[in-house]
């Protein structure tokens, strides 16, 4: 099954799922819609889900939804065979932050799985970015250098050593 497909068919598992959990509330004002949108709005990169279980389990007051040790969650519905098993990744690609630079920049490396196609990260280029610390969310807005100046440069960046751990 081809990438597109399969992103289709978690989004559809997705929807599905939340409007089960609508149809088995006692509020008839549920807006599947708005959940949705309050849900997309929620950072869930890759090893840091926890804002999206937490809005996940908020849907389930009763509790009926379980989380287990490594942080999953559980819904058991009905009895009886067959059994069926849906699953739905809660998280999204996003970025590591990789070295801060002294002229403020951030040197940020792909996380997770999804970074599709060549010029997937481009189209980041002059959006705004959430940065997610351990203090907070800070926002940002995601720059490449401009090649148009590179003459201008006090030292150029072809001249600058690439980026290094050791």
């Amino acid at each position: 099954m081809n990438r597109s497909k399969y992103i289709a068919c978690l989004v559809t598992a997705f929807i599905l799922n939340i409007q089960l959990v609508l149809a088995q509330k006692a509020e008839p004002n549920a807006n599947l819609i708005d959940q949705l949108y309050d849900f997309s709005k929620i950072s869930s990169v890759t090893g840091r889900e926890e804002q999206a279980a937490a809005y996940i389990q908020s849907l389930f007051p009763s509790g009926e939804l379980k989380q287990d040790k490594l942080g999953n969650l559980i819904l058991v519905l009905g009895s009886g065979q067959p059994k069926r098993l849906i699953t739905v990744p809660l998280d999204e690609p996003g970025y590591v932050i990789s070295q801060i630079q002294n002229d403020g920049y951030l040197k940020v490396n792909p996380l997770g799985f999804g970074h599709i196609g060549n010029l997937y990260h481009q189209f980041l280029q002059g959006h705004e970015v959430q940065i997610n610390t351990a203090t907070g969310s800070v926002k940002g807005v995601s720059t490449v250098r401009s090649s148009h100046y590179e003459g201008l440069r006090a030292t150029r960046e072809s001249e600058k050593n690439p980026f290094s751990w050791h």
